[in-house]
């Protein structure tokens, strides 16, 4: 039997409220040994090389999906409703763009201070996307508050997890909870609210790849670059999301309203 429309409500108040009160039931300092990568590589005089270098995915992808943008100004009305859903697709590959200077700032001198650059940029994209999200379902008006509140939430995340590592414990928990809890409840809205456009299980397609890519982060790191030492899992896991944005990118672009 399929949910009502108020079940469906229901489903992702109660979703969003356990998100929001999650942020406060505790405490978790980032793990030292998160730092520790497989590849750790110095080519050209650059320290942990691939996991440098492979950030550059990023920037092309966002600069890519940035100059169609410009190049197609006036968007068929069928493909984007109004500019509120242009911003939005505009905000994620700004901040998909910046990804790569962030991350590749990280990678190269591991450690907290430098990935609150990695993470920052890292939140916005996921602000952005589950916006996107929302957009398509509730309008462009609720997308974009949606994409200020969430954007707010996380970059104060982000602070407050840099402000607690000077006396320590750093508490990392509320990062978190901020950027797997909203993509979570972006993931409700898709299931449970039928999208305005074509293109769908492009979108579904990019989360399937962004979930496979976040098991290279740590479980497979290293066995993976064990196999004969050409590539570790965190190297493959930017490359992964990278093709995750790339494919999200080919939904949004050649997506057209029902």
């Amino acid at each position: 039997m399929p949910l009502t429309m108020g079940s469906r409500y229901t489903i992702l108040v109660v979703l969003v409220s356990a998100t929001l009160a999650a942020l406060f039931l505790h405490r978790m300092p980032q793990a030292p040994e998160y730092h520790l990568f497989a590849d750790v590589r110095t080519c050209f005089g650059i320290p942990n090389f691939f996991n440098v270098l492979s950030n550059a995915a990023f920037a092309f992808v966002g600069a890519a999906v940035l100059m169609w943008l410009c190049r197609k100004r006036n968007m068929p009305r069928d493909q984007f409703v109004d500019r509120g859903e242009i911003a939005l697709f505009a905000a994620l590959y700004v901040s998909a763009f910046f990804i790569s200077f962030g991350s590749a700032y990280y990678h190269w001198a591991p450690d907290n201070p430098r990935l609150f650059w990695d993470r920052l940029p890292m939140s916005l994209t996921a602000a952005a996307f589950v916006a996107i999200v929302v957009a398509d379902r509730f309008g462009s008006r609720i997308g974009l508050r949606v994409y200020m509140s969430i954007a707010a939430v996380s970059v104060a995340a982000l602070i407050y997890w840099r402000a607690t590592m000077v006396p320590g414990p750093d508490n990392v928990w509320p990062y978190f909870v901020t950027l797997y809890g909203s993509l979570l409840n972006a993931v409700a809205v898709m299931a449970l609210f039928k999208s305005r456009y074509t293109g769908a299980l492009r979108v579904w397609a990019a989360v399937a790849l962004f979930v496979v890519s976040m098991a290279f982060d740590a479980r497979l790191d290293a066995p993976l670059f064990a196999l004969g030492q050409v590539i570790s899992g965190h190297t493959l896991k930017h490359l992964l999301a990278a093709i995750a944005l790339s494919v999200l990118a080919w939904g949004l672009c050649t997506r057209r309203d029902h």
